[in-house]
């Protein structure tokens, strides 16, 4: 599934809390509060998967500890082996990002040439790793110079790297320059939605990197020498120039507009709802999905007339756990904005999907107003197709 870092840095505290997280009882994960008597989660230990799943169950009503650093929702990396363990799936209709492209483009732009020095050797060159004396904040990551080992087809030196976090997560949006020791002369670039930047053409040299971004101090490079048909990487590291901590209840997104959440979307579809069966439980948790029947396609496309609907609701007893099966009712008409989850199937081997925005993915509705609804999505997208709109950074 998507990782959507833009609507996790959204995340705010709606009813600010007075008692101290020092003074719950509980772990680091999540403690319990005796003034709200509610448990309050600590975002910064949890998955943005988990987040999710604790957002959408509770409708917005979860009370939690946010930890922004750089601007930025501080939380816990997936596991990788998850990913790893998972399923193949059987569903390969998947938007092409164009932020993506763009990073594609620009590599091909290169002759395809390899980043990694673990990948397969480049047309371009062979990648060494060369250490470069940096300051103790600037952690460990510096210059990876190359020697070419063939004619390369572009002229002039080309520099090219990431820019990343204390925690290895990419930093898009920075603007990073290049500055010529010699006639201090510059180039700027902006990094990618995978912190990526290149510079191609440049004439050989001694150049000093930097980079900024609101919010973070970015170690720069002070020296590196760049050769005329030869590549050479780096790596930036940034560090939080600040960190906010908020404690409360209802914590909320803001609130995307219909336009946004509908370009955002994999599936658009009115269905109907079927059968519910709890898929897996987690804490006070219970992972359900919920048959759909597609009645109409508004936007995406389908190889069946059917799909599961993973959704989380609270279900701390046995009881509740049968209302929560009942929280999409079977027979009922929804309005489902969907996004198609990678690496994983159903039970019977239906494709999965989830809601593509925790507060706003699914609406149960009236049938007689099913066409007005539709009516006016497929007006969104004829005019998303005259004036596309920019989305945020996933």
């Amino acid at each position: 599934m998507k990782n959507r870092r833009g609507t996790l840095d959204r995340l705010a505290v709606q009813r600010p809390c007075t008692a101290a997280w020092e003074t719950m009882q509980g772990d680091e994960r999540k403690r319990f509060c005796a003034q709200c008597q509610k448990t309050v989660f600590d975002f910064a230990q949890m998955t943005p998967r988990e987040i999710r799943l604790r957002l959408e169950a509770g409708r917005g009503d979860v009370c939690a500890r946010l930890t922004h650093r750089g601007g930025r929702l501080a939380v816990l990396e997936p596991d990788p082996l998850e990913s790893l363990l998972s399923s193949p799936s059987t569903w390969s209709e998947r938007r092409a990002s164009p932020i993506a492209a763009t990073v594609v483009t620009a590599l091909l732009g290169l002759g395809g040439a390899a980043r990694s020095a673990e990948s397969a050797p480049s047309a371009l060159s062979e990648t060494t790793t060369v250490s470069v004396p940096t300051e103790e904040a600037q952690g460990s990551k510096g210059v990876r110079g190359s020697s070419a080992n063939r004619t390369t087809p572009a002229a002039g030196a080309i520099l090219r790297g990431r820019v990343n976090d204390q925690e290895n997560l990419p930093l898009p949006g920075a603007e990073v320059i290049a500055r010529n020791t010699l006639d201090q002369r510059e180039v700027h670039a902006v990094t990618l939605a995978d912190g990526a930047f290149v510079f191609a053409g440049l004439s050989a040299g001694l150049y000093e990197v930097s980079a900024d971004l609101e919010g973070f101090e970015i170690q720069s490079i002070p020296e590196i020498a760049l050769t005329s048909g030869k590549v050479t990487e780096i790596d930036l590291m940034a560090v939080d120039a600040f960190e906010q901590i908020t404690v409360g209840g209802a914590i909320i997104a803001a609130a995307e507009p219909l336009r946004q959440v509908l370009a955002a979307s994999d599936l658009v579809v009115a269905a109907l709802a079927g059968t519910s069966q709890v898929l897996s439980r987690q804490d006070d948790l219970v992972v359900i999905g919920t048959e759909l029947q597609i009645e109409a396609v508004a936007k995406g496309r389908m190889p069946r007339r059917s799909l599961l609907y993973r959704h989380a609701e609270y279900a701390p007893t046995v009881t509740e756990e049968a209302e929560a099966l009942a929280a999409v009712p079977a027979g009922s008409t929804v309005l489902a904005f969907l996004d198609a989850v990678e690496g994983e199937v159903g039970p019977l081997g239906e494709p999965l999907f989830e809601s593509a925005d925790s507060s706003f993915g699914i609406k149960r509705l009236e049938p007689f107003v099913r066409e007005a609804y539709l009516d006016r999505i497929a007006a969104l997208i004829k005019l998303d197709r005259a004036a596309p709109i920019d989305l945020p950074d996933f």
